[in-house]
């Protein structure tokens, strides 16, 4: 899985990160669910630009969102 706008030395090993418009498609939600995600404490970025405010995903946390999307609720 390859579709980072930028890569990370992280513990020696690197780590793909992508920009919230990038993780959204891949994960087929929106930015502004991905927002709400964040604001809400059920996914933080993994990191964040602190100059910029932009939003970074690691291909790690596909499998929450995925977690997210598939947990039934009322």
């Amino acid at each position: 899985l390859y579709c980072s706008n930028s890569i990370t030395e992280e513990k020696g090993a690197a780590t793909v990160m992508m920009k919230i418009g990038s993780f959204a498609k891949l994960c087929n939600v929106s930015i502004k669910t991905l927002r709400f995600y964040d604001t809400n404490g059920l996914l933080k970025p993994s990191y964040t630009d602190e100059q910029t405010g932009y939003r970074y995903y690691s291909e790690e946390q596909l499998l929450t969102v995925k977690r997210i999307k598939d947990y039934p609720y009322k």
